[in-house]
């Protein structure tokens, strides 16, 4: 754990800056991009990991959607809610079914994920992992 701290406070902290406001979107964007470094360098500043835009998209919701498993796991270590739902049905473990990617549904079932989620239409997570053609 010392070297972890080392190693952020040797290379990580000076990259940081004066953080802004949470409300810029910043977090989102960087997901999006699959910006892994980005992600960690706004999540040290302070950043809201829940932070959602208007239709209740977050940040996780985008890590699943791109099916970026290491995205995931470093949204939720810092604290990310796996069960946000957006306007439209869309959540993490739904999108982390239609890629068909078994690590990322563990992972967010560990984190919490309903997995009796369905979206409005009446699709559960099962239905989606599914049809993704993958047997696990």
């Amino acid at each position: 754990m010392n070297h972890l701290r080392l190693f952020i406070a040797a290379f990580l902290l000076p990259l940081v800056a004066p953080a802004a406001s949470n409300d810029d979107g910043k977090l989102i964007d960087a997901v999006r991009r699959g910006d892994h470094a980005m992600v960690a360098n706004l999540l040290i500043q302070g950043r809201d990991v829940n932070q959602s835009e208007p239709d209740g998209s977050t940040a996780m919701l985008y890590a699943a959607h791109r099916n970026d498993l290491e995205m995931a796991q470093l949204l939720l270590g810092a604290g990310a809610n796996a069960n946000v739902t957006n306007a439209y049905g869309a959540n993490a473990l739904l999108e982390a079914a239609a890629a068909g990617n078994p690590a990322l549904l563990e992972r967010l079932i560990d984190a919490g994920a309903n997995v009796n989620t369905a979206s409005p239409d009446g699709e559960t997570a099962l239905m989606n992992a599914s049809r993704s053609g993958n047997a696990q």
